[in-house]
């Protein structure tokens, strides 16, 4: 019992070597006290060189790289050290690579940084410091790469950018500027960096897009333009 005491103090006091500088009042402020993890969907997300979080009240913070505006304050360059607030009323954010997308509490979606691919959906390939709104009543986002996907509260399915390996799911390799219907009675989607997942209402899970390394799950290495 000693020893293990004796342990246990060994390892606090490492722990408190490597964060001296936070305070419990700090750790709660930034809290996102989610009453469960499903509520949590969506509450913080992360880019390749940037993240976002939205704190229990509804404000939106993000921090890192800025270098195509996806910080979010209407510039771009540089880089943000510490939490800087962008909004006041998020609900769920996405962050992909060089841009961001956040609904706000009316469940408008807005997008802002990078869109070489369309991937910001404003049916434009302009990078964008500004929030751009794109649709209403979404429930859900999500940024692979460069591709975005989003469920409404219908449970229809919508995506859009990036498409060189079919990733949006609408049958070509075309690059898509702007929210496409993909399928219905979505509850939940995921985006990997070129491939795509839904998981029905019926709990069936869909796949399509790039499968070089079998993300697809079907046994073969061969990509899917459509889900399956």
């Amino acid at each position: 019992m000693k020893k293990i005491l004796a342990c246990t103090l060994s390892l606090l006091m490492v722990l408190c070597a490597f964060i001296p500088n936070i305070k419990a009042s700090q750790a709660e402020d930034f809290a996102l006290k989610l009453p469960d993890p499903f509520t949590g969907m969506g509450r913080i997300a992360g880019g390749d060189y940037h993240s976002m979080a939205i704190k229990a009240d509804g404000s939106m913070y993000a921090w890192g790289s800025n270098q195509f505006g996806e910080i979010g304050q209407g510039t771009t360059g540089g880089k943000v050290l510490v939490p800087a607030k962008i909004t006041s009323n998020a609900k769920c954010v996405a962050a992909g690579y060089g841009y961001s997308l956040a609904t706000n509490s009316n469940y408008i979606l807005m997008a802002w940084g990078k869109n070489d691919y369309g991937q910001l959906g404003n049916g434009k390939t302009e990078n964008s410091a500004a929030h751009v709104q794109i649709m209403n009543d979404v429930k859900y986002v999500t940024a692979g790469e460069s591709h975005t996907m989003a469920i409404k509260h219908d449970g229809s399915l919508w995506v859009w950018g990036w498409n060189e390996s079919g990733q949006v799911g609408d049958g070509s390799t075309q690059n898509c500027l702007s929210p496409k219907w993909i399928m219905s009675d979505v509850v939940m989607c995921a985006a990997g960096y070129s491939s795509s997942m839904a998981l029905k209402n019926d709990g069936s899970v869909w796949t399509w897009g790039d499968n070089s390394f079998g993300q697809l799950r079907h046994g073969t290495l061969t990509a899917s333009h459509t889900p399956i």
